[in-house]
């Protein structure tokens, strides 16, 4: 429904108006149509604080693990994920004749690339998708406070800071 990206844009506004610190929000899906439906639902205020981004997604595996990953990222270091797509049906190809289909759980690995170069604040909010916040906790290379809401179902992924390599 959008609804998340007119939340966190309101949000960004409403904290620069408090606080003078300004941000930006990069809304990315695999589907036009959603894409459109967030559109016609930002009022004219929010848009200096939002930008939508389209990108098909492909099928991949790390470490021999399945998941997928968008072709086109926006060119940022984010402080802020808020991972809940894309739908697994807008997912294209498959590895050796596996894919995702409505009954395979979708496992997005792109928060790995954007991870090598984030921010000291880097904070991950994963809404459902208990089998990516799975592959998460086994890939992330940073130490993270993860936190697990059952009630709100989701999980959070807070930076803080390298592991020990002794």
């Amino acid at each position: 429904m959008g609804f998340s990206t007119l939340a966190i844009s309101a949000a960004l506004r409403t904290n620069e108006q408090e606080s003078g610190l300004r941000g930006h929000l990069y809304s990315l899906d695999a589907d036009k149509e959603w894409l459109e439906n967030t559109r016609v639902k930002i009022p004219e205020n929010l848009w200096d604080y939002v930008t939508l981004h389209y990108s098909t997604v492909t099928t991949t595996t790390v470490d021999g693990t399945l998941c997928h990953l968008y072709d086109d990222l926006p060119d940022i270091s984010p402080n802020f994920v808020y991972l809940d797509g894309p739908d697994t049906h807008n997912v294209s190809g498959n590895v050796r004749g596996v894919g995702f289909s409505n009954e395979r759980p979708p496992i997005s690995a792109d928060i790995l690339l954007y991870e090598s170069s984030a921010p000291l604040d880097f904070f991950v909010l994963v809404d459902g998708r208990w089998e990516n916040c799975r592959f998460l906790r086994r890939y992330l290379k940073g130490k993270y406070r993860n936190r697990h809401y059952r009630a709100r179902k989701s999980q959070t992924f807070e930076y803080v800071g390298e592991y020990d390599h002794a």
